[in-house]
């Protein structure tokens, strides 16, 4: 379980004056923090930790209940969805960082929308996502790391080689974080681990995109993190 000791005090506060709902099923929460329940816990979609070392995690399959809790996020905003899906990549990374399968990433960085895309919804999910891990992970969230340099066709109705090259260099460092990267270089230092996050990979077109322009900018590590994928090329953990 997430360790509540990595939330602020104001959200620590919260858990005991307010008792947990699962989020899935409204009944008891019983996994302390979260507003989640054992039994649905138990029952979501789960990817094992891929064997050997990898810059690519998801957490869950795209599949009930989690693909139904990603579109609240993404077309309603739902906050709590957010909250109960980031400490559950939060989880994912955490096994996955005790195992060596992961380096532990010195930010997190959310994959962005084309600024059209972002006042339209008012929201970017993957930023709302990021921020919650990045309290129970106790990382830095850069949320304007990247920026997304053209409108891109949506991705669902394209096929797999049309989905990558619809979003070839669709991505840049936002003119603070070079700047940042700048600093670091002329310190001598390197930004060795950032994380890019994101609701769903089916692909991995988009986070591939985005990683690229991270490495081509000096960045040495670029994990891609979803809470989903929906071709799944894991084994489902055993509950």
């Amino acid at each position: 379980m997430p360790n509540l000791r990595a939330l602020p005090w104001w959200q620590r506060a919260g858990f005991w004056c307010l008792p947990a709902r699962c989020y899935f099923c409204d009944g008891r929460g019983d996994l302390g923090p979260l507003d989640l329940c054992g039994r649905c816990h138990r029952a979501l979609p789960w990817l094992a930790v891929p064997r050997g070392s990898t810059a690519v995690i998801s957490a869950f399959v795209y599949a009930a209940p989690v693909d139904t809790a990603l579109k609240a996020l993404k077309f309603a905003g739902d906050r709590a969805a957010a909250r109960v899906l980031g400490a559950l990549v939060a989880m994912a990374a955490t096994r996955a960082i005790a195992l060596e399968r992961l380096r532990p990433p010195k930010l997190l960085v959310p994959a962005p929308l084309h600024p059209q895309r972002l006042a339209d919804r008012g929201f970017n999910q993957a930023a709302l996502l990021a921020m919650q891990i990045g309290r129970w992970l106790q990382r830095p969230v850069l949320r304007d790391g990247l920026v997304r340099t053209r409108a891109t066709r949506p991705q669902t109705a394209l096929s797999a080689l049309e989905r990558r090259h619809n979003v070839i260099g669709a991505f840049q460092l936002s003119a603070s974080f070079t700047r940042q990267l700048a600093s670091a270089t002329h310190r001598g230092a390197t930004l060795r681990s950032v994380a890019l996050i994101d609701d769903v990979s089916t692909t991995g077109a988009t986070l591939e995109a985005a990683r690229a322009a991270l490495l081509q900018a000096g960045v040495e590590d670029v994990q891609l993190w979803s809470v989903a994928t929906a071709i799944p090329n894991h084994t489902i953990m055993p509950t």
